[in-house]
């Protein structure tokens, strides 16, 4: 290798994938959370049709950025990615059982329904989720736990806070979309 020490390299190679891939999670997680705060600010609105549909276009961004964080597959880089390298750090202060069996959940509904239409389930999509069980307040812990770990790693690697999240949380973005939510409702844009 050019007279490169290969584990010099194999070390660069997983400081930099893991970095790159808290640097791509952060972002990912932050969106996952201001959509969970969209939808609820938007929960119990009487919307027209457009409003009604983004909505649902909402559920589906949720779940499948979900998807995206936690899946688990030797081909991506992600949150099962920086566990894999280092554990007893990424899992330190969490239920990491708990990730790992929303990860399984999350694995049957993205293979079965969600991004492949499986051909036992084509007529009864409904059942994957109801076999799947994912609950709300599961996925909001999981969003809450990751955002926690992956602002914890950032600035443990760079000595300072992820910057553009400037120390938001879900509860944070809750407030911000709920204020909005309510200058919408009174100028008549929803109601609810």
């Amino acid at each position: 290798m050019g007279g490169r020490d290969q584990n010099a390299t194999m070390s660069t190679d997983y400081s930099d994938r893991f970095d790159d891939t808290l640097q791509r999670l952060l972002p990912e997680t932050y969106n996952l959370m201001s959509v969970q705060a969209a939808l609820e600010a938007l929960k119990d609105s009487h919307t027209g049709v457009i409003l009604a549909q983004s909505f649902s276009a909402l559920m589906g961004d949720r779940l499948v950025r979900l998807i995206r964080i936690l899946e688990n597959s030797d081909r991506t880089a992600t949150f099962w990615y920086l566990y894999n390298c280092e554990p007893a750090n990424v899992s330190k202060g969490i239920d990491i059982r708990r990730l790992q069996d929303l990860s399984e959940k999350l694995r049957l509904v993205r293979n079965k329904t969600l991004f492949h239409i499986d051909k036992d389930h084509v007529g009864d999509s409904e059942a994957v989720y109801k076999q799947a069980n994912i609950i709300a307040n599961e996925v909001i812990w999981a969003m809450e736990t990751i955002w926690c770990v992956l602002n914890r790693l950032y600035a443990e690697r760079t000595g300072q806070p992820w910057g553009p999240a400037n120390g938001i949380d879900l509860s944070g973005m809750r407030e911000i979309f709920q204020r909005d939510a309510k200058n919408m409702r009174e100028k008549g844009v929803i109601r609810g």
